[in-house]
């Protein structure tokens, strides 16, 4: 029961039922015209204080919600879950989810904003957490667009002409959006969930990658302009493989069973032969910019890199370097820095690590994040090195310095990929909270 009083005289304005169990917080906002409750049923409810009426139920923590706090400009609300872990921010007047924080390590009890609000304080797990909580987060300043998807986005790429953008999903779609305004240009239908998607070199072909419940790998071709299939390819085994094109076009590399890289004719689609193998799952295939060198990623926790000859396909070829990385799971967490020199690598322990391509030294990790890291990119200009992952956020570091200049929040769920349009303005991200958005990168200049 939520009841509603005069705080003057004491009388009961307004009696309220609406959550299904105990209510453990109430936060009025700045001007008392709306009031939250925060209940054991998993949802956060805004009221209107005058009339009792009900405005708007946010659902999203998976457990009982403890904690909740208004900004002081009453554009936010704060949430602490206290099974979840996760602090949330919302925009009140619409119900939508706008930051996702993650950190607490067992219960969040309490939440409170800074004066100015720029900053949110969380407590519980014996600790007491300070997050960047400004307001251009939620607001979608540095973002061009936000698509949505009916399920976890895994993958997405930018065409070569930077005028589209592909992504993959687990609602067994790969969508084609128009990379200035957003717009659904095609969506490509797939017999199960959709994991990966790269166009060729020449912008006509799309591969995509799809598990069907079967366990069934299914990689596509499609011809871009029309939306029809040119190839389909299937496997039993139980991933996708992430099909790469070289960087002329010519041939179509992929994760087969057994662990191995096999290799394709991009014309006639024949089997060409294998490169290399690693121990488990090939989740990420990446080529230098030169076209002579490739970096595989795998489960196994190894990054190899390969020289690149068809010529050699015939025979099983052994890396020329291995990387002890730890990439347990999915994720563009691999790519070459435009001059090849280099290797950026994400994973575990919170940080991005920087390799010397041809020796394999560690030259670099840097940290900032405070998850796990699932893709990295470098801009073609060698202006930026981007990364994101388990935190949601997507930080921009100077690719030479390996200085964090910029963290973009606005995602909900884990970033699992990220590409950068081919004039460097422009940068794509998708996200387990089931949407894609492009950031505009001319606006970061100068900025926090």
């Amino acid at each position: 029961m939520l009841r509603i009083y005069n705080a003057r005289t004491g009388e009961l304005l307004h009696r309220i039922r609406g959550h299904s169990y105990r209510i453990g917080a109430v936060a009025f906002g700045p001007d008392g015209r709306w009031l939250a409750t925060a209940s054991s049923d998993k949802t956060v409810r805004v009221w209107d204080t005058t009339t009792g009426q009900l405005l708007r139920i946010l659902r999203g923590h998976p457990g009982l919600v403890s904690g909740l706090a208004f900004s002081p400009d009453g554009r936010r609300l704060a949430s602490g879950g206290g099974e979840d872990k996760l602090v949330k921010i919302w925009d009140p007047r619409t119900g939508r989810e706008i930051l996702n924080f993650r950190g607490h390590a067992f219960t969040c009890n309490g939440v409170t904003f800074s004066p100015d609000g720029r900053w949110l304080a969380s407590c519980g797990d014996r600790t007491i957490r300070i997050w960047d909580a400004t307001p251009w987060t939620g607001n979608g300043e540095r973002e061009s667009w936000t698509c949505q998807h009916d399920h976890d986005v895994w993958g997405v790429a930018f065409s070569p002409d930077g005028l589209s953008v592909a992504s993959a999903s687990w609602d067994h779609t790969a969508r084609l959006w128009d990379a200035r305004t957003g717009d659904c240009l095609r969506i490509l239908n797939h017999p199960g969930r959709v994991d990966r998607v790269v166009f060729s070199p020449d912008g006509r072909h799309l591969a995509t990658a799809a598990l069907t419940p079967d366990r069934t790998a299914v990689s596509k071709v499609w011809d871009v302009a029309t939306g029809q299939e040119v190839v389909t390819i299937r496997e039993n085994m139980s991933w996708t493989g992430s099909p790469t094109f070289d960087p002329e076009g010519r041939y179509l590399l992929k994760g087969a069973p057994n662990f191995i890289v096999k290799v394709w004719d991009a014309r006639t689609y024949q089997e060409r032969g294998i490169l290399g193998r690693h121990g488990r799952a090939i989740w990420c295939i990446t080529f230098s910019p030169d076209g002579r060198r490739l970096a595989t990623a795998s489960n196994d926790g190894t990054v190899k890199v390969w020289a690149w000859d068809p010529a050699r396909l015939g025979r099983e070829q052994a890396p020329e370097l291995t990387l002890p990385v730890r990439l347990i799971g999915f994720g563009d967490r691999v790519a070459f820095s435009p001059d090849g020199r280099r290797l950026a690598t994400g994973g575990e322990e919170h940080a991005v690590k920087i390799w010397d391509a041809r020796t394999g030294q560690e030259l670099q990790a840097l940290r900032g994040h405070t998850g796990d890291v699932f893709a990295v990119a470098f801009s073609p200009d060698r202006r930026w090195l981007a990364s994101a992952g388990e935190d949601t956020t997507v930080r921009l570091w100077e690719a030479t310095s390996g200085t964090l200049r910029h963290t973009l929040r606005g995602h909900t769920g884990w970033v699992m990929s990220l590409a950068f349009s081919p004039d460097s303005r422009r940068l794509v991200s998708g996200s387990r909270d089931k949407t894609v958005k492009v950031w505009d990168l001319a606006r970061l200049d100068g900025a926090p």
